[in-house]
């Protein structure tokens, strides 16, 4: 794993206890093979640059994840978000990253208003694991392999619902950035 000397120190020292678990079980069992169901909050371009780090909230299934995001239950036919229609997801789903290629594994959900530039530095526990990225409602996202959207990047773009493998990044996201 690349070094996060960029980062503040006190995040750093934080490592995979700064997630936030919600209605996580007790000695922290996530489901299937310890998948992680996560949503987090878009940010300004301004906080990304000054190096805010957005928090994860996660869950233990894709329906309380979906229940989160004002979803109702039984509204989504899908059993992940990688088998769920673009158009099913609600309004203010952005973008899933996950760990695994072809919408694989534990993934994060952004959440936001729009595509306009804004973005995210990724909790220490999701720093260097993203290998897919599938596009909700952002046709266009850079994600780059520093801190506050520094450093080379590879950018991902295709119609909603597509999603997309990283190559040159694969395992080296740190920041990402969201475009219509």
């Amino acid at each position: 794993m690349r070094s996060t000397t960029a980062l503040p120190a006190a995040l750093a020292l934080l490592g995979p206890a700064a997630i936030v678990l919600a209605d996580q079980p007790p000695g922290g069992a996530a489901g299937p093979a310890d998948e992680r169901y996560c949503r987090v909050e878009i940010q300004t371009r301004a906080d990304v640059e000054a190096g805010k780090v957005a928090e994860p909230v996660c869950f233990d299934t894709f329906a309380k994840l979906l229940s989160s995001l004002g979803v109702a239950p039984g509204v989504a036919v899908a059993d992940s978000p990688a088998a769920m229609a673009a158009e099913s997801w609600p309004s203010n789903a952005l973008a899933a990253h996950y760990e695994g290629l072809g919408g694989s594994g534990s993934y994060i959900v952004v959440v936001g208003n729009d595509c306009t530039g804004g973005g995210l530095n990724l909790s220490p526990d999701w720093n260097d694991r993203i290998r897919s990225t599938r596009h909700l409602r952002c046709g266009t996202i850079k994600h780059w392999r520093d801190w506050g959207l520094q450093g080379p990047a590879e950018t991902t773009s295709g119609s909603y619902g597509t999603i997309r493998n990283l190559t040159t990044l694969d395992q080296q996201v740190t920041s990402i950035q969201y475009y219509a």
